[in-house]
């Protein structure tokens, strides 16, 4: 009976620990989701980009080289997965960069570009946060105009 216990107490706090987890990777995410959408909302109206009921932020072992991932119907949902080997090893600057990428993918289903300077290139680009923002910029400029309507 006493091993029942053990055991049973063993796995509660490897659940615990795994919820505690995920409940913090999901923070984090979010907290770098919001910082990115002030962003696009300083340009942009809401009715400019798909921003779906359902949507997701999930860190995720993904296989080969992905580093971050979007998924999306273009209609319903978007979920956005990013690496959690490339989260934990990285700095703000690439998951920043990172992060933004992922979300044109989604919110603005912008492909990929050919420059390797562009946080949109394919592959991570290791460019500063502010660079990605200038970027990012531009490109939110493009998509939405003026959002004032001047």
């Amino acid at each position: 009976m006493r091993l029942k216990k053990i055991l049973f107490s063993s796995i509660l706090l490897i659940s615990s620990s795994v919820n505690s987890i995920a409940s913090e990777s999901k923070y984090v995410l979010t907290e770098l989701y919001q910082e990115v959408m002030v962003t696009i909302n300083t340009y942009c109206k809401e009715d400019q980009y798909f921003i779906p009921i359902k949507r997701e932020l999930i860190m995720d072992n993904l296989s080969g080289l992905a580093i971050g991932q979007c998924y999306t119907d273009e209609k319903n949902y978007w979920s956005i997965h990013i690496d959690k080997l490339f989260w934990d090893t990285h700095n703000e600057d690439d998951r920043y960069s990172t992060m933004a990428h992922e979300m044109m993918h989604c919110i603005f289903f912008k492909n990929h570009v050919d420059n390797k300077d562009n946080y949109m290139y394919y592959s991570l680009v290791h460019i500063t946060k502010e660079e990605v923002i200038e970027q990012l910029t531009v490109d939110l400029k493009k998509e939405c105009g003026d959002k004032d309507g001047k």
